[in-house]
């Protein structure tokens, strides 16, 4: 019995041995499946978080390169926030790049080299010193800044080589400063001392708009080479002079180009002709009373705004040679009256007019768009933003409207006599169609009786719904149908109208006549349109020819170009 008592003994020992055995290589290999599981959900965050990164930096504009995810590695944010400007500035990242934000906190002197963290594992920054008081821009130490901001500061000084240790450097943004041409000069943008030269500064974006550049050193841009974005806009150069004009034209890499608000009146001759990669051109809020004929070296300008200049008309010249435009914004033009036949001819590539808000715009020609209107091949218009004009009507044939996508024609002082009744019936429904929010102020501002009404509720009105040719307003009858030839009308009931037709007009013009003299048409800028206005006699200002609107005689002398 003792024998068997052993080997029980034994074998329960070895029993145990196994199931430990078994428990340790179970948690042995549980913990080696622990790290990989890990690892991945580490490589989905980080995909996630670099997407969402990526789409930020996008809609900001702060980073243009796009880095895949097996480059985008985690690191510690502690590092960086035991540095000095962390302290004081925001400095936040989930991944790369790190955000320092400095953004109004009452900063007067640039960071030292000690401040900032220069041992962090990062390798893109994005910084910026927005709405401080700084006055001057000093040398950086070495570091990954790809986005760099001093936006609305003091800025009058920026020392020489300051950027040459940020080689990742693409965006600058300098706006709302102080800056003269005396702060911008060749050495500003000077990078390192490499193989007997200086190596350029990768920058991209350069703003340097509400300052106080009345000219540029010609040879400014020498170390940025690689400039596709200037923004030198609400500055007060009035002029491009010979030594602006050079400083611009050696971008050659250059796509966009803002010279709003710079008091312009012109552009030189041969400015645009090397800048064959300008794809933006913006030159609102100028002088400017012509469309410049510089333009024409444009071939392959894409946008164009010539908002609010003093222009008073686009005719068939304006736009030559613009074929790759794809949009045109002509709005805000005070003195714009008219355009005529062919102004929008040579843009066979235009996707997108935006003409509005010009108060004085009363006539836009039928054939504005001819030559591409009626074409399957050159017609690439979709969006016609017409809003807050004068036109008191729109020709039908002006468009292929069933082939536009957006049509916004509200706030136009239209005339409701038979030209809107086309409005009414045939345009107005495919607005609603499209967009519906487009067609809820189209009213009336004259005649009289209709002023501030609908043009829906006219639907039913036969004197405005009728085509214009037809006296009577109806489908087919009136005077027109008095000379068709019918056999229930007999010649001599033919000659009786005629002749009553004849001594009534004589009748007409010799009222008109003697009422010429009392009558005038004018331009009533309330309400956008033309109306006459009995002539006070012996009285030639136009307040006194106010006192009345001839309403019932507007219909009639409507066409009459003497009045």
């Amino acid at each position: 019995m003792s024998k068997h008592f052993v080997i029980l003994v034994l074998a329960a020992c070895c029993g145990s041995l196994i199931a430990v055995e078994l428990v340790t290589t179970q948690e042995l290999d549980s913990t080696e499946v622990t790290p990989s599981l890990a690892a991945v959900s580490t490589s989905s965050t980080a995909s996630s978080v670099d997407n969402n990164q990526t789409t930020l930096s996008t809609g900001l504009n702060w980073v243009t390169a796009q880095r895949t995810n097996d480059t985008v590695k985690p690191f510690k944010l502690e590092d960086a926030r035991l540095s000095q400007i962390c302290q004081v500035c925001q400095c936040q990242a989930v991944m790369e790049p790190l955000y320092i934000d400095c953004t109004a906190k009452d900063v007067e002197k640039s960071f030292l080299d000690s401040d900032w963290p220069l041992h962090s594992p990062v390798a893109y920054m994005d910084v910026r010193f927005d709405k401080n008081r700084l006055r001057e821009i000093t040398p950086f130490p070495k570091l990954p800044i790809t986005s760099l901001s001093y936006l609305g500061n003091n800025i009058e000084v920026i020392a020489t080589a300051a950027f040459r240790n940020l080689p990742l450097l693409e965006h600058l943004d300098l706006s709302e400063n102080r800056l003269s041409q005396e702060s911008l000069y060749l050495n500003v943008f000077e990078g390192a001392f490499m193989k007997d030269e200086f190596e350029p500064i990768p920058l991209k974006t350069l703003k340097v708009g509400y300052n106080l550049i009345h000219s540029l050193d010609k040879d400014v841009f020498d170390h940025i080479p690689f400039l596709e974005i200037l923004e030198l806009n609400n500055n007060p150069l009035e002029i491009i002079d010979h030594q602006t004009g050079v400083a611009i034209t050696t971008l050659r890499k250059l796509k966009v180009l803002n010279l709003a608000e710079t008091q312009l009146k012109s552009l030189p001759e041969g400015f645009l002709h090397g800048l064959r990669h300008l794809k933006v051109l913006i030159l609102s809020g100028n002088q400017l009373v012509t469309v410049p004929e510089e333009l024409q070296r444009s071939i392959n300008l894409e946008f164009l705004n010539l908002n609010n200049n003093p222009i008073a008309t686009l005719n068939a010249d304006s736009f030559t040679g613009l074929k790759s435009l794809k949009q045109l914004n002509v709005s805000s033009m005070l003195l714009l009256e008219n355009i005529t036949s062919n102004t929008f001819t040579p843009l066979t590539e235009l996707t997108s007019l935006w003409c509005s808000f010009n108060p004085m715009l009363n006539t836009i020609d039928s054939a504005a768009f001819n030559g591409i209107a009626d074409s399957q091949v050159n017609f690439r218009l979709s969006e016609f933003h017409f809003r807050g004009n004068g036109v008191p009507s729109i020709a039908a044939n002006l468009l292929p409207w069933h082939d536009l996508d957006i049509i916004d024609i509200e706030e136009n002082p239209f005339i409701c006599d038979c030209r809107a009744g086309w409005l009414i019936t045939n345009l107005i429904p495919i607005i609603e169609d499209m967009t519906p929010e487009l067609s809820l102020s189209l009213t009336c501002a004259g005649p009289e009786e209709y002023k501030n009404r609908s043009l829906l509720s006219l639907i039913d009105d036969k004197n405005v719904v009728r085509n214009c040719s037809d006296g009577s307003g109806g489908g087919g009858g009136g005077l027109r149908s008095l000379f068709v030839p019918a056999s229930s009308y007999s010649v001599g009931l033919m000659v009786v109208v005629g002749v009553f037709l004849v001594v009534g007009g004589i009748s007409c013009m010799a009222v008109m006549a003697v009422r010429k003299n009392h009558l005038r048409q004018m331009y009533d800028r309330s309400t956008g349109q033309f109306v006459h206005y009995i002539r006070t006699p012996g009285v030639e200002k136009r307040d006194a020819d106010e006192m009345a609107i001839i309403s019932q005689e507007y219909t009639q002398f409507n066409n009459m170009s003497e009045i």
